[in-house]
């Protein structure tokens, strides 16, 4: 039964309760007293639920940093990438093929925030003949924010999401082939309790995916 049908059967069930009231007498009186409290009070309940559901607005991402001041060492060397003290808008944050990928970001909704997902779209097999085959890694991350609160603002710190691997396994051949270095997008969207038809926000931030060397590498030139 739906939300419109269920309170129009509550409304007319509190009409007929009234209506029989001085039919039943006294014997009852009692009874008929806690029915009447009951039902309007799952009336308003109702109503009340119903202004959440509809709810349309829908949730912001904000800050989007991945692997903030990360490291990784070759070569005996340490070097630091995605330095956390750059919030410039058309900066592209570096992703090491072998790592974990984590999150750092804010989100926000009016009512309360459900989980979110990130994936690493059409990485690509380098397959040294021309032809890439494309790849989508994501990551979940459901209940995130709590499931015995509400929450509408929080700022998620350093959540691992996955690892990028090494290489591609092929299934049918099992043959294993490396990743394609380069240019990607890593798309963020979080969603709300309420589902509505608003119910999601998306991100989507470019970021560039270089193996160990590559980093070393372009370090000392």
């Amino acid at each position: 039964m739906n939300l419109k049908k269920r309170k129009n059967f509550i409304f007319i069930m509190y009409l007929c309760l009234i209506k029989n009231t001085m039919k039943i007498g006294m014997k009852n009186f009692c009874l008929i007293l806690i029915i009447l409290i009951i039902v309007p009070a799952a009336w308003f309940s109702s109503c009340s639920g119903s202004d959440d559901y509809n709810d349309n607005e829908k949730p912001v991402i904000s800050n989007v940093r991945f692997n903030s001041n990360d490291t990784i060492i070759y070569n005996n060397e340490t070097i630091t990438i995605n330095d956390s003290l750059n919030t410039e808008a058309n900066r592209i944050d570096t992703l090491v093929i072998g790592k974990i990928v984590y999150l750092t970001a804010r989100f926000q909704d009016n009512l309360a925030l459900s989980g979110y997902k990130v994936a690493l779209d059409s990485v690509l097999e380098n397959r040294g003949n021309g032809k890439d085959s494309a790849y989508t890694f994501y990551a979940l991350g459901a209940n995130i924010f709590g499931e015995k609160r509400d929450v509408k603002d929080t700022i998620i710190r350093r959540n691992n999401l996955l690892t990028i691997p090494n290489f591609f396994l092929r299934a049918k051949t099992n043959e294993t082939v490396p990743i394609r270095e380069g240019e990607y997008s890593m798309k963020v969207v979080c969603g709300d309790k309420y589902g509505g038809e608003n119910s999601r926000d998306s991100v989507i931030s470019k970021v560039m995916l270089f193996s160990r060397e590559t980093i070393y590498n372009i370090r000392k030139k």
